[in-house]
């Protein structure tokens, strides 16, 4: 479901897997350009593009996409001035 409109929702079939993971890549990916690079308070209480890569990296497992699954975790493990 991508609207608010009550009128086209109540219409809205069933999606296919591949098509859900679709999605959830495609708002990852826009969350990435959204988020800091960094935590914005020092209890790490809001999300940043780490958060972001890590769970995209978890979707490119689940859709069995090695190659990038590596790459996106490679983006978090190598954020070392975040988590060191």
């Amino acid at each position: 479901v991508n609207t608010t409109d009550y009128k086209i929702n109540k219409s809205i079939n069933k999606l296919s897997i591949s098509a859900v993971y679709n999605n959830i890549a495609t708002d990852l990916q826009l969350a990435i350009s959204l988020l800091p690079v960094n935590y914005t308070d020092a209890e790490r209480t809001r999300p940043n593009q780490s958060t972001a890569y890590a769970l995209l990296a978890r979707t490119m497992l689940y859709t069995e996409n090695w190659t990038l699954a590596i790459t996106y975790s490679d983006l978090v493990i190598n954020t070392t001035t975040l988590y060191t």
